[in-house]
């Protein structure tokens, strides 16, 4: 593909609303019927039932850290730690995400005490529309050739996670993204 090309895909994913992005070359992983037990705002049980949770790439990928969606069927919270209890999402850069029940804050655990507990959206709905743009945005990226405009999509990509959940940011307490960006 030609960077004009590229630069294209890149902005749709970018600007079109997500229900108008195809998202059928991914799979994904839905939440149970009844979410009466999670406590989320009835945005973000729409969300999570209407689009699920991306599997970027089964197994998360080379060395284990692309966002695989393994949304838990069990009633009860699978998760539990100082932060609070939580209920899985799936594994993403070697992390359980889940989303913190009665808050619907998306939080990552570690899976060992050296690490602590990271705030990845402020919102379960933030957190999919952000998730699945960054799944479809990465498939983009990777086939850019052109570094200033790897660069400048990235840092787009920056300010639209910022922008779909604006207590995102490198100084906020929810500074996942920012890392996952940079890290991509």
């Amino acid at each position: 593909m030609k960077n004009f090309e590229l630069q294209a895909e890149f902005d749709e994913i970018i600007e079109l609303p997500l229900r108008a992005l195809p998202r059928s070359d991914f799979g994904a992983s839905y939440p149970p019927l009844d979410l009466a037990s999670w406590g989320l705002s009835m945005e973000d049980a729409t969300a999570l039932r209407e689009f699920g949770i991306p599997v970027m790439e089964p197994q998360g990928g080379r060395h284990g850290v692309q966002l695989v969606g393994d949304v838990q069927k069990a009633s009860a919270p699978e998760i539990r730690s100082a932060a609070g209890n939580a209920f899985r999402l799936g594994e993403y850069w070697g992390r359980s995400i889940g989303v913190l029940q009665g808050e619907g804050v998306v939080v990552a655990f570690p899976h060992s005490d050296d690490q602590t507990v990271s705030c990845v959206n402020s919102t379960t709905r933030k957190f999919v529309e952000t998730s699945w743009r960054w799944c479809l945005a990465r498939r983009t990226l990777k086939k850019m050739d052109d570094p200033d405009q790897l660069y400048d999509s990235l840092e787009r990509f920056y300010d639209l996670a910022c922008e779909v959940d604006t207590e995102v940011g490198e100084s906020s307490k929810f500074n996942w993204w920012p890392g996952v960006v940079a890290g991509w």
